[in-house]
């Protein structure tokens, strides 16, 4: 067995059926739990593919129960919780952090236009004859997408994709970003400012 497909639940979810039949074909893709890597079965294993539940393993650990492991390929966010003891011993984790990022600042990016045009409120409103008369009253206090302020806290890789994205509307941008040697800034969202 030398590819793993490592995950506390046995299927981390994140890959599809087509991609898994593949890096069967292709790698020789096994599932395997920690309890198979404890038992030794997993020490051919030179890559492991997971994703959320990916098991924190000691340096020692991997020694011993994977000591042919050069690659992590983890297909999600942050690898922080486990990666150090991996790196330690010479194996490379390559992480789909950015990759991921883009459905959520989809997501971010589609719930912000909503936010300004007043959509969460209003679909309270809108059950009975006489609030849909209140919602539409209330409309109009709602500034909509023209010129409205937005604030983005963190400027990583979600939120500039989330920067990138709203600068096609004309929104005024501005950011706080703790990691960010400016911190703070202002991020021109106007057409008309953008030749």
């Amino acid at each position: 067995m030398k590819t793993i497909l490592l995950s506390e639940s046995g299927n981390p979810g994140a890959y599809s059926e087509s991609t898994l039949e593949a890096l069967r074909a292709e790698a020789g893709l096994v599932h395997a739990t920690p309890s198979d890597v404890a038992s030794g079965a997993c020490k051919d294993a030179e890559a492991v593919f997971s994703s959320w539940g990916m098991p924190c393993l000691s340096a020692d650990k991997i020694a011993e129960n994977l000591p042919r492991l050069r690659a992590v390929f983890y297909a999600a966010g942050s690898v922080q919780a486990f990666a150090r003891p991996f790196l330690e011993r010479g194996v490379r984790v390559y992480s789909a952090w950015l990759e991921n990022a883009v459905p959520v600042a989809e997501f971010a990016v589609s719930q912000i236009l909503l936010a300004n045009k007043g959509f969460f409120p209003l679909c309270r409103l809108i059950h009975s004859p006489e609030s849909r008369q209140a919602a539409k009253a209330r409309l109009s206090t709602f500034p909509g997408n023209f010129d409205c302020r937005v604030g983005l806290l963190g400027c990583g890789g979600i939120g500039r994709l989330v920067a990138k994205a709203l600068s096609a509307h004309r929104l005024e941008m501005l950011v706080f970003d703790p990691l960010s040697p400016r911190r703070t800034g202002r991020l021109a969202g106007r057409p008309q400012d953008r030749t």
